[in-house]
């Protein structure tokens, strides 16, 4: 990315000259931070090249799905290459020691891969795949349980049940970020176990409405003495209601055949493809009234690889403007940057608009 000075400023106090000074003086000190969804580390029997080999292919696979939200991303790209050298977009290889989960039992050794992330998004992106933004969505799960012994009840951070298991294991390899309601008083008048049986998404979306997430994850499933499941999930996006029943014989085999397709499924909404031709778009923001929050801003906004240059176009006392030029449409670079904890956006979101308006939150 580039960032530009324009010929004229129109200044309105002497703060804003000392800020724009220091700004020129610190900006070189900008770094933006290398993505963790970039690093994996993979067990290894030894350090030979052909573990190495099988470590690279696995981790590439891996970080393949976490950056562009498709579980099935290297098999369309083997569709279409018959070979890739994945050591290419390799930034650094590291052995490691593993924490093994047998107790009692030695460190396991690792191989530590990290790749390149302008690169790997890039090949992505030319092999036809879309791919995730920096701020990576959040996701509210109501599992509901209903068993024989028991009766209904929602499933939370602290059950112990295998598809409280399975869902931890599964959601923390694709790297989506997700949480349960608390489900306390509020809650139980908000969505009753029996309405959120029924499928009652109206009430789910209010009693969601508490919680800051980019949508809502409804499970109800029924589990038999022999372990099978039959259930349901719906999940809210985009203001637009999926519901789709399913029948497995175990947790297991629903986690293995069934979870990485509703993980697609919602996380697609969030990824982008690079327009043709580029946008470009003035970004007003209220009440930066800090040098610390500038640089705060300013760091987040070069973090945004949909970002390709912007300038600094303007500064009053309560508002800063940047021209931007940018590869994804204006409603996806508006979540983007409503993704920001300290920013929440004005004026709402028009396809053909030609800028966005934010204000600081302290």
């Amino acid at each position: 990315m580039f960032w530009h000075m324009p010929t004229k400023l129109k200044v309105l106090s002497m703060t804003c000259i000392k800020r724009i000074i220091l700004f020129l003086g610190f900006y070189a000190a900008f770094s933006i931070v290398a993505d963790e969804f970039y690093s994996t580390t993979i067990q290894i029997p030894d350090q030979t090249v052909s573990s190495q080999d099988y470590a690279i292919d696995n981790a590439f696979k891996e970080v393949l799905i976490a950056i562009t939200g498709m579980s099935t991303a290297e098999e369309v790209i083997r569709s279409k290459k018959t070979f890739v050298d994945k050591r290419q977009f390799i930034e650094a290889l590291s052995f490691v020691d593993m924490e093994s989960d047998v107790i009692g039992d030695e460190n396991l050794l690792g191989l530590r891969v990290t790749f390149s992330k302008l690169a790997l998004n890039q090949f992505a992106l030319d092999s036809g795949l879309r791919v995730l933004s920096s701020v990576k969505p959040k996701f509210l799960f109501w599992i509901l349980i209903d068993k024989e012994e028991t009766g209904r009840e929602f499933l939370g951070n602290d059950s112990e049940h295998p598809f409280s298991d399975q869902i931890r294991e599964k959601l923390i390899s694709r790297n989506v970020s997700y949480f349960y309601p608390i489900y306390d008083l509020q809650d139980q008048l908000a969505l009753p176990v029996d309405d959120a049986w029924n499928l009652k998404t109206n009430s789910v979306t209010s009693a969601s409405s508490r919680y800051e997430s980019d949508g809502w994850v409804l499970v109800r499933f029924y589990e038999t003495t022999s372990g099978e499941i039959r259930g349901t999930w719906s999940c809210s996006l985009n203001g637009e209601i999926i519901v789709e029943d399913f029948l497995y014989p175990s947790i297991a085999d629903f986690f293995d055949e069934k979870f990485n397709d509703l993980l697609d499924r919602i996380l697609f909404p969030f990824t982008f493809s690079p327009l043709k031709q580029t946008l470009h778009l003035d970004l007003a923001f209220n009440n930066v009234n800090e040098y610390l929050d500038y640089k705060t801003l300013v760091s987040n906004l070069e973090n945004l690889e949909i970002i390709q240059s912007m300038k600094l176009s303007s500064i009053s006392p309560n508002q800063i403007i940047f021209e931007v030029e940018t590869s994804a449409d204006i409603k996806f670079l508006s979540r983007a940057i409503n993704g920001f904890e300290f920013l929440t956006q004005e004026n709402e979101v028009k396809s053909d608009q030609a800028n966005l308006n934010f204000n600081w939150v302290d």
